[in-house]
Order: C-alpha cells, then structure tokens, then sequence
C-alpha cells in the first residue's frame, strides 16, 4: 500500500526507536516492540481490544512523551481514525492511549462513531476530540497509538493535532507541531505532514500520522524530537467537533 504515501505535503519522519537519532525507514513494529516502548506489561495492549481472545494486537505504531504535570491538568487532542478493514468483524484494529503504562482503548473499527468514505483508507470517523484530566502531580508518562487487530494485512492509521494541557483555566502547554514545536519520541510507521489525503490539520499547517502500514514509503527527511506531554490517573471523554 505504498500508494497511500505518494502525495503527501511537506512530509518528515520522526526518528523511531530509544532516542534513536539514525536515519532510516521504519514500518510497523510487533505488539512485543511496542509494548516495551510504552513501558507496560506483556498482553496490556491486546487486553485493550473491544474482544481480546478473537483479535489480539499483532503490530502497529505509537508515540510518547512526558511532561510535568500539576493534579487537575487537562490535557487533550484530536484525533481521525482512519481504516481500510471492510470486515471489522474479523478484524477490529483500535487505536489506544497509554497512561503510565497503563492501556485504554481509545477508538476502533466498530466503534461508536460513525465511519465515513476518506481516500485512500475506506472509512474515517473524523476529527474528533479526546480529553483527560490528570489526577497527581509529576513527571508523568502519556502515548497514544494504534495497532492492526488479529492479523497484520489490512492497515488502519491515526491522526493527531492539537495537543494542549490547560491548567486552572489556561493554557500551559501546546503543541500542534507548528515551527519545530517539540515533537515526540515515535516508534513504528510514524510521520508529520501538512496534509494527509486532503485532510487538513484542526489548527495550523501541520499534523501526525501513525499507521500499521508493514512497509512504509521512505519519507524525506528524518527528525528526532521530544516533547508531548503525559500523565497517569485519569478521566476521559470524547465529542465530535462541531
């Protein structure tokens, strides 16, 4: 599915792997690789699946950082989850957030949110929002990613914009991946675009990518960032933007 990549805009690639600063090209990674980069317990990120026993995690993608959270911070971010499974009774590929190593399931094939025609992937719900209030203060952990469900040939993606941390009513933190804004640590098919199949970022000219695709088109150019934010403790809701 190399096609999926051919027309993308100002296109970079996050270096992947611990604090790897190597150029080089990267595909989905095993659920194993992934479970180790967001620090959790082997079965967490299979345990996430809307039915754990018939559609395990098998590979995918994901990006982290940490950040110096206050209690009552809200952090939050858009999301469109984007899918080429037509059977998602077969296969239901997810996306999910990690939270100090801890795994919740974020938005899936057959989620509840309906999924609409968005080439060059058969269906996408569109951006929608996801928040989460964080409930100790410190140095916390926070990833976001997304994973093929039961078998590795039908892709799934995600993208992310505008993530910010409001705290007491303002904001202390954004990042919309404008300017070398701080990026995260990324490991899996990973990149940055200004559009992505004629879909636009929710603010500003630039978005992230992560998708399960095995073997990825080569980006560009190579960066290595750090910077998102994460926390551990928290409740979560989601609303279709108006």
């Amino acid at each position: 599915m190399l096609y999926k990549k051919t027309a993308l805009a100002a296109l970079l690639s996050i270096s992947m792997g611990a604090a790897s600063a190597a150029v080089d090209y990267y595909s989905a990674v095993p659920v194993a690789e992934l479970e180790t980069f967001f620090g959790t317990t082997s079965g967490a990120i299979t345990a996430a699946s809307a039915d754990p026993g018939y559609d395990p995690a098998f590979e995918g993608a994901g990006i982290r950082d940490s950040f110096g959270f206050v209690a009552g911070d809200i952090i939050s971010f858009d999301y469109n989850f984007m899918t080429d499974e037509l059977l998602p009774e077969l296969a239901d590929d997810y996306a999910f957030v990690s939270v100090g190593g801890s795994i919740t399931r974020l938005d899936h094939v057959l989620g509840s949110n309906p999924l609409s025609a968005s080439y060059p992937y058969e269906q996408a719900t569109g951006y929608l929002s996801a928040s989460y209030t964080v409930s100790e203060t410190g140095m916390l952990d926070f990833g976001i990613g997304i994973v093929d469900a039961f078998d590795e040939f039908i892709d799934s993606a995600l993208l992310i914009d505008n993530i910010k941390i409001m705290r007491a009513g303002s904001e202390v933190y954004r990042n919309g991946f404008e300017d070398m804004d701080p990026l995260v640590m990324g490991i899996g098919d990973v990149s940055m675009g200004s559009d992505f199949f004629g879909i636009a970022p929710t603010e500003g000219n630039l978005q992230l990518l992560m998708s399960t695709t095995a073997v990825p088109l080569p980006p560009a150019v190579w960066l290595l960032f750090s910077g998102i934010a994460a926390l551990m403790g928290f409740s979560r809701h989601r609303r279709r933007d108006g």
